[in-house]
């Protein structure tokens, strides 16, 4: 038995195959109760399985996240592999530019690559194939990636682009997180992403956040600029506790009378009648 032909499935998922292997292997030969045990004194003392059981997230997220997908558009950089079924002459790689169409065969131009998945851009293909052929199957896998990057701005640490894995998900507190974190000035209540679709419009999605800071996030796709803004300020001077600056949240509003409690509060020696602005 090989125990590394489970592939690159995480503990749980090869334990689980190892557990029913072991157990196939004990049927025949009257051990299945001690390998039985076995194999489940491996699942309990596994360090990394301990650790999966135990650990807590550093960031709260709430379920919506759970749903996240993995954004399999098509960019600039990626290297696809076009196969067409029982035609062979018409299989060919090409690497997807920056603008402009790319040359396929039997079609020729061909310039509604970008922003396209696998399945779609097959479907698009067999299309325009079946002008000339009686029944096209095409097969589209992207053999490289090109660089894929998101941006963040604002109040973050380390303010600029992040570079993304094509084929896991990122979301925007992740790419917070790569760019330092939020600095103390961050309104935390008004981070947004803007995204930009095919046709030049512009989305703002809200990464929400509630009083215990739980975050409703938002699952990005490449070029996806995170908005951070920084708390506007007020000043308090005088007769209070804790004189300067009062930072201002873009969801709440702010009173004369909350900006001098923020600021500890009148003084013994205040003048309340004479507050001015």
């Amino acid at each position: 038995m090989n125990p590394y032909r489970y592939g690159p499935c995480n503990y749980v998922d090869k334990t689980k195959f190892l557990l029913h292997d072991l157990c196939q292997l004990g049927v025949g030969n009257g051990r299945l109760a001690t390998i039985t045990i076995m194999a489940m004194v491996f699942m309990c003392s596994h360090p990394v399985l301990a650790e999966e059981s135990t650990a807590e997230p550093v960031v709260t997220i709430s379920p919506v996240q759970a749903a996240s997908r993995i954004d399999g558009s098509l960019l600039s950089g990626d290297l696809l592999r076009i196969e067409v079924y029982d035609n062979p002459d018409l299989t060919l790689e090409l690497r997807i530019p920056a603008e402009g169409p790319v040359q396929l065969p039997l079609i020729g131009a061909f310039s509604e690559i970008h922003g396209q998945t696998c399945e779609s851009l097959a479907k698009l293909i067999e299309v325009r194939l079946g002008e000339f052929l009686t029944r096209a199957s095409v097969t589209v896998i992207v053999k490289e990636y090109g660089p894929r990057s998101v941006y963040v701005m604002g109040g973050v640490a380390k303010p600029g682009a992040i570079v993304v894995e094509p084929t896991m998900p990122t979301t925007a507190m992740r790419a917070i997180t790569s760019a330092g974190g939020l600095t103390e000035d961050a309104d935390r209540h008004g981070i947004t992403v803007l995204r930009r679709d095919r046709g030049g419009a512009t989305e703002g999605l809200k990464v929400t956040s509630d009083d215990a800071g739980v975050f409703s996030d938002v699952t990005l796709k490449p070029n996806d600029l995170i908005m951070i803004p920084r708390l506007a300020r007020v000043f308090v001077s005088g007769e209070v506790h804790e004189p300067g600056s009062v930072p201002v949240s873009s969801q709440l509003d702010l009173t004369i009378s909350r900006a001098i409690s923020v600021a500890g509060g009148f003084a013994k020696y205040a003048r309340r009648n004479k507050v001015q602005l």
